[in-house]
């Protein structure tokens, strides 16, 4: 881990904390004065939800903008802004926290520690630094982990309009394997990564929120056996419409793309191109937190290029790097959610909960990693308030999975589960509860190939819980 990362990051944080609070400082005290005037409320917040591709992107939470004095006078939206901003309590601008932790059990202790500054400079800017670390020992073995990471963003919110997020960091690991083929021997992660992303949150095409998304990444790196450098970018984009108060309908999609290339010894592999295509349905019906029906899908297909060791065993590698090979698999993946909310009567709640999910990986070269998967859950439970302070929940759930690696493997099975569940709840007084909670359950694993490999098996569980909560003065 480089140590300069780390002290310029502080460093930044503490000069831009100067830089800002003054005018920042001013323009909150400017913006209290606007409030005697009379402005017009702002709109709600957009909803906003973002369809990950092939790298797992992620969206960042929108901050609140602090808005300026200049911006009041620009144009009507940010007029509502600053009104908006200058109603709520007054904020700290600089905010350090520093964490330790302490954890064990009968296999390691470990201990950590971090750092995270963060600094609200106004106008709609916020920087933060974290840094952190953890080592774990083990009790049994002469053996030590070590992971520390460090990390500086900077994100610019206009709520309404568009979002801006820039990071940078480094993140290292050092673990010790215990697999027969390299035992005791180190497993390095040193990665470096710079990231820039840019939301488009106005809505468009008449939807009641909408968000575009653009992003691009560079990464370099030690992976373990290999050096790799790769530049990614995604882009994607989600509308929603509501229909009354009652139906909300959301739609979208989004690809990805990557550029790798890796170093083993001394062969070059790439670049390599990985793609994916994703897309993400939704629908709700009903008022409130709670949905009458709720349906999600998402849809994803994608081609991921890599190098990998023959069979997973890099030792080899490490041994012979001319063994390494440039690997294709091809993933596939789809999820169904349908959730039912329906109560009749006051007393009596009534809810159901069905999922399916299908994933597909196949690989061109060592086709025996190859695999598929499928699960089907239902889940349906029963609420009923005996008393005022008094509820009975009464549960059953069936699962159906099936594991399929291919047709070499033995190890291929299919597996149904059955559950049964009770609960009570209780509150004596305004403070005082009592939770009994109880379940059974029926586990059967049966393998494909059960004439070579006879392991079929039945698991009976039983599980029974009490817990008491009352206030401690």
């Amino acid at each position: 881990m480089s140590t300069l990362i780390r002290i310029a990051g502080v460093s930044l944080c503490i000069v831009l904390h100067f830089m800002w609070s003054a005018p920042a400082r001013a323009a909150s005290s400017a913006s209290d004065t606007l409030t005697n005037a009379p402005a017009s409320t702002s709109s709600s917040s957009q909803s906003k939800s973002l369809l990950t591709g092939l790298l797992g992107q992620t969206q960042q939470n929108a901050d609140s903008l602090k808005a300026a004095v200049d911006s009041a006078a620009a144009d009507s939206a940010a007029a509502d802004s600053a009104a908006a901003d200058s109603a709520q309590a007054p904020v700290d601008r600089f905010a350090l926290v520093s964490t330790s932790r302490v954890a064990s059990d009968d296999v390691s202790i470990s201990i950590g520690s971090g750092i995270n500054a963060t600094i609200d400079a106004g106008r709609g800017w916020k920087f933060t630094h974290i840094l952190g670390m953890e080592r774990r020992r083990y009790r049994q073995r002469v053996m030590e982990d070590i992971s520390e990471h460090v990390s500086n963003q900077a994100d610019k919110v206009r709520p309404g309009l568009y979002r801006l997020s820039a990071q940078a960091g480094e993140n290292y690991s050092k673990k010790k394997t215990l697999g027969l083929g390299r035992f005791g021997q180190d497993i390095i992660f040193n990665n470096t990564n710079a990231s820039l992303e840019f939301a488009l949150l106005k809505p468009l095409l008449g939807a009641s929120a909408s968000d575009i998304t653009i992003k691009a990444d560079g990464s370099k790196g030690t992976n373990d056996f290999k050096f790799d450098r790769a530049y990614s970018g995604s882009a994607s984009g989600t509308l929603k419409y509501l229909f009354g108060d009652i139906l909300t309908v959301v739609g979208g999609a989004g690809a990805s793309g990557k550029h790798e290339t890796s170093y083993v010894g001394g062969n070059r592999f790439g670049p390599m191109r990985s793609e994916a295509d994703s897309v993400r349905a939704g629908m709700s019906y009903g008022r409130g937190q709670t949905k009458t029906v709720q349906v999600i899908y998402n849809w994803l297909k994608g081609v991921d290029r890599k190098v990998m060791p023959p069979l997973g065993n890099t030792y080899e590698i490490l041994a012979d790097p001319s063994l390494a090979k440039r690997e294709e698999a091809r993933n596939r993946t789809e999820n169904l959610i349908v959730k039912t909310y329906l109560q009749p009567f006051s007393f009596l709640t009534l809810s159901s909960d069905f999922t399916h999910a299908k994933a597909t990986q196949k690989y061109r070269v060592d086709t025996r990693l190859s695999m598929e998967s499928e699960t089907n859950r239902m889940d349906a439970t029963a609420s009923y308030s005996y008393a005022p302070r008094g509820s009975l929940q009464f549960g059953i759930s069936t699962k159906d999975a099936l594991s399929d690696y291919g047709p070499v493997s033995l190890s291929s099975y299919r597996e149904r589960e059955h559950v049964l569940s009770l609960g009570v709840r209780q509150n004596l007084g305004d403070s005082i509860s009592v939770n009994l909670n109880g379940s059974g359950s029926l586990l059967q694993r049966f393998y494909l190939k059960q004439t070579v490999n006879p392991r079929d098996a039945d698991y009976l569980l039983y599980r029974a819980n009490f817990s008491l909560k009352a206030p401690y003065r």
